[in-house]
Order: structure tokens, then C-alpha cells, then sequence
């Protein structure tokens, strides 16, 4: 349950919390999460996001040009690959509850899901990469290159 202040109308457990001061359970929201992707909070420097990616699923390969990012496992096990290109991709490592990846901007990643239950992670991409307000219900609504 989020704590609410008087002086920022809009806090809801419902919507993205834009840049206002914000104090969240997150581990509760990723759990309860069941979107691929939702946009939880956006600012102006950081963005957080809840991922579930499904049994044998995958994140996407993909790479952020001007973003870092970090992911927090807080259920299932990974798969994580990464690499300066497409096709050389020549770190691989399993990641479970409790680990945290850091993908540094310009970086090749894939998240698989290699387990027999829902992954689930929260992310923070740094600057925003995202759009705020951003949800994706399903692994096949996610279109990298719409974004770039």
C-alpha cells in the first residue's frame, strides 16, 4: 500500500506516479504485477518499471543507447546474456531471487526465463528511456524500435 501525502494529489497504486515524491511496497508491485511491462514511476532523470516475463519467455534482446540500467529478480530464475554486439554475445549468467543485473548503456542484454514460474523483476533505467505512462500487457507488445 503506497503512503499518501496530503500535498501531491494523484498518488494511486493504479497509474504511473510521474515525478512526484513517491513511497511504494515494491516488492508487493512486483509480485501483483502481471503485465510484461508497467511503467511505475517516471521521473525526470530515472524511470522505474515492473517486469513479468512468463515461463520460458524472454525480456527481448536489446540495447539502450544512452541508458543504464537495473534489474531486481524478486521471483524465478534467469538466464542473463549480454555483449557489446548482436552477435557476440559472450557474457551468460543465471540469475535467481535476490539478484540484481546491471546493464551498463551501449550493452547488448536478454532476460530468459528458464524456470517454471513467472519471472519477476523491477528495473530502473537511468535516464528514462521510456514514455511515461507506459504499459505493456503482453511480451509481443513491446516494439524496441518504436522507442529509438
Amino acid at each position: 500500500m503506497d503512503i499518501y501525502t496530503d500535498g501531491f494529489p494523484g498518488n494511486s497504486n493504479n497509474i504511473n506516479q510521474g515525478a512526484i515524491p513517491f513511497v511504494t511496497n515494491l516488492r508487493q508491485d512486483v509480485l501483483t504485477n502481471t503485465n510484461f511491462f508497467t511503467a511505475r514511476w517516471t521521473g525526470l532523470y530515472m524511470q522505474l518499471g515492473l517486469m513479468t516475463i512468463p515461463a520460458n519467455g524472454e525480456a527481448g534482446l536489446d540495447m539502450l543507447i544512452n541508458s543504464d540500467q537495473f534489474y531486481y529478480i524478486e521471483q524465478g530464475t534467469a538466464l542473463v546474456i549480454m555483449g557489446m554486439s548482436q552477435e557476440y554475445l559472450n557474457f551468460q549468467t543465471q540469475a535467481y531471487k535476490g539478484f540484481s543485473i546491471f546493464v551498463p548503456s551501449g550493452t547488448w542484454h536478454n532476460i530468459l526465463n528458464i524456470g517454471n514460474i513467472n519471472l519477476k523483476m523491477f528495473l530502473t533505467i537511468a535516464p528514462p528511456f521510456l514514455p511515461y505512462n507506459t504499459n505493456f500487457e503482453k511480451t509481443e507488445d513491446w516494439i524496441p524500435a518504436k522507442y529509438y
